[in-house]
């Protein structure tokens, strides 16, 4: 099969012309085309007097004269003609010893870059990054050994006793348990939000009445974040996976156009429908998926993962409780803390069906020895859970600003010179940047043709905005994130988790300037640029706000109306990607404070959600942004003094791991870390 490109076509001409425009284009009478596929489509409309679809097509040709036999055609760059890829999918297989000799001698290319203007957490520690991957964690002084034995005690477990355990079910965890489950591996999901109709109910509520459901929202639940956006499935990265993730999701009900299309969508509407048959084809492969249910902590043993602690959730805190093992025996010498999420207290906001109050419950330890950590971007309380535990992460740069909105109208005419509807073209997108005098960059991000912005919070007394759109894109609205970046230095201090309190800084102030209510402070651009906004500028940095008042003619420029005076913008948009970034090795596998005993993770995070609730009972109305700053000191100064080493076993993963940034890059996340399990541990037959 050959691959041929430039095959123009008029807007709203029939694809069934391809074939014949195929035959002109490589100048021969003598063949017919006796198959032939789209695998490209995208519009050019630099000349708006002229505009056509383009399109990329895989073909096989054969002889007029003997339709039996098949053409043979020479590579030909003038003609755009090449041998078509293979992109069939080969799925993983179990490697044994020769994966583990492979790793040793080839990192693996996503992990070879640091993170700009960092160093990396091996390099924090003096230890080669080599030295810290083959090392792993001794949880107590008893179980320390010498390093021999340590690595052969680490090659001999790995050896699948127990299922695989994914964390969270958006894109990341949801194609790492549809991978781990087509090879048989049969894992177990762990969800803490709703399955996909609850929670669309929970989020209905959320917009219509302001009650929100601090476990199940627009970032938590089966799906994850993406499930209420605009189902984008472009991506900057170029992976043979993608095509892969675009298959399952056709087999899972998404349309077909999504194979070919340049920038192809879902939409909110038909996502909702295709993450529930992916999860009944886990199930179907022998995978369980069980939601309401969150994982607070991790059992360490010999350094491995030996299991999750987890609970149902129905209460945003908790008093102590029991740890009990799947046939509901205690375990015992686990000690547990009180945990409450940041601006959970019920002093602000409303939060629904009792996630307020105070309960006693007990938790699961679920055993495994892998697990693949896939919680999204806004997983603010594991994250600091996993800070307490001693887990490695890192501060990582992130951007915020306003969602912007203009007529749909407005953004077809500035990109085809008439409304797309008029023309036979879908509604136009636009992707704006600008780099200002001081460096700062501002730029527009998660565009939605024909969508709407809608509110985003899980955290109860915080405003975050977000995009969304239905497959048809028809509601005449455009909007996209208008976004300035923040780098770790703006923080204000050190603490791996300063942008998480950042974050939850401009998300309350846009609470407070709403009215201490969901509804997010909004002004128009003209109102903004002259200083006569003083609700949105309240939650925004200065230094964003500078920024966007510099770019915005730019940007005017180069999309004409883009500057339109009357543009609305709604904040405060801070979740553009993970505020954290967890270590990994060159295998995926995180790594933990090799001098932080178990005893002292503990004792580390009982202060800190002491602190937090002292803080929200004594002053009503106050989140903890100020708390968890103060109170994560004692787990920061521990982590940070010592060595880290690898956590076998564990795999953090996707958008909330800080190594993805939307649906397609945590999908294929996803798949890699499966694949990685896969080959390198051995099922228990």
């Amino acid at each position: 099969m050959y691959r041929i490109y430039q095959i123009k076509l008029k807007p709203g001409e029939s694809t069934d012309r391809l074939p014949q425009k195929i035959l002109k284009q490589i100048g021969s009478r003598d063949f017919l085309i006796s198959e032939w596929h789209i695998v490209k489509e995208s519009i050019d409309a630099r000349d708006k007097q002229d505009i056509r679809m383009v399109y990329a097509v895989d073909f096989t040709a054969v002889y007029k004269k003997n339709p039996k036999k098949q053409a043979r055609l020479a590579a030909n760059p003038k003609l755009k003609l090449e041998l078509a890829p293979d992109l069939t999918y080969h799925p993983a297989v179990y490697e044994g010893d020769s994966f583990e000799a492979d790793a040793a001698q080839k990192p693996a290319a996503s992990e070879r870059k640091a993170s700009a203007g960092s160093r990396t957490a091996w390099q924090e520690t003096g230890k080669t990054k080599e030295e810290a991957c083959t090392n792993h964690l001794p949880t107590s002084s008893e179980e320390a050994q010498p390093q021999s034995a340590q690595e052969t005690q680490a090659v001999s477990a790995r050896i699948l006793e127990h299922r695989p355990i994914v964390v969270g079910f958006g894109p990341a965890g949801m194609f790492a348990a549809l991978i781990l489950a087509q090879a048989g591996l049969r894992p177990l999901v762990l969800e803490r939000g709703q399955d996909v109709d609850a929670r669309t109910a929970a989020v209905e509520r959320f917009w219509q009445d302001g009650v929100l459901n601090v476990q199940s929202n627009v970032q938590f639940g089966e799906g994850g974040a993406g499930t209420f956006s605009d189902g984008k499935l472009t991506t900057g990265i170029k992976d043979v996976r993608i095509r892969k993730v675009l298959e399952e999701f056709v087999a899972a009900g998404a349309p077909e156009e999504i194979l070919y299309k340049q920038k192809p969508h879902i939409g909110t509407d038909i996502l909702r429908v295709v993450v529930k048959n992916i999860r009944e084809e886990i199930i179907r492969l022998g995978g369980e998926v069980r939601f309401h249910t969150l994982v607070e902590d991790l059992r360490v043993e010999d350094g491995c993962v030996s299991g999750v602690i987890c609970k149902e959730v129905g209460n945003a805190t908790e008093s102590s409780y029991a740890v009990r093992d799947e046939q509901g025996d205690e375990i015992q010498n686990v000690q547990r803390r009180s945990t409450q999420d940041i601006g959970e207290g019920g002093n602000i906001g409303k939060a629904a069906d009792g996630l307020c109050a105070s309960a006693s419950v007990t938790a699961t330890c679920m055993p495994c020895q892998t697990v693949v950590f896939a919680m999204g971007h806004s997983a603010r309380d594991t994250f600091r859970r996993m800070h307490a535990r001693g887990i490695a992460m890192t501060q990582k740069p992130f951007s915020v600003g306003v969602r912007i909105e203009h007529p749909q109208d407005l953004i077809d005419i500035a990109q085809y010179g008439a409304p797309g509807r008029e023309l036979g073209l879908p509604p136009a997108d636009y992707k704006l940047s600008w780099r200002c005098e001081n460096g700062r960059g501002v730029y527009t991000f998660c565009m939605c043709p024909g969508g709407k912005v809608v509110v985003a919070s899980s955290q109860a007394g915080g405003v975050v905005t977000n995009g969304m759109s239905y497959h048809d894109r028809a509601s005449g609205t455009a909007n996209s994130a208008l976004l300035c970046d923040v780098r770790t230095s703006d923080f204000g201090s050190e603490d791996v988790l300063a942008g998480v309190a950042f974050q939850e800084k401009l998300e309350h102030q846009a609470f407070l300037a709403g009215g201490s209510s969901y509804a997010p402070p909004r002004c128009t651009w003209g109102e903004l640029r002259d200083g006569k906004a003083p609700q949105v500028e309240s939650c925004l940095p200065d230094f964003a706000i500078a920024a966007m008042r510099e770019a915005m003619p730019h940007l005017g420029r180069k999309l004409h109306g883009f500057d339109d005076p009357d543009a609305m913008m709604t904040a405060v948009e801070t979740r553009s990607s993970s505020p954290v970034r967890f270590v990994r090795n060159a295998e995926y596998e995180g790594a933990c404070s090799a001098a932080l005993t178990e005893a002292d993770t503990l004792q580390a995070a009982d202060a800190a959600a002491n602190t937090v609730q002292q803080a929200e009972s004594a002053v009503p109305g106050k989140t903890a942004d100020t708390a968890a700053n103060e109170t994560e000191q004692a787990a920061n100064a521990a982590a940070e003094s010592a060595d880290i080493k690898t956590l076998i076993g564990f795999y953090p993963c996707g958008e909330g791991a800080g190594y993805a940034g939307g649906i397609m890059s945590a999908a294929v996340d996803g798949i890699r870390i499966a694949e990685t399990i896969i080959r390198k541990w051995k099922p228990n037959d």
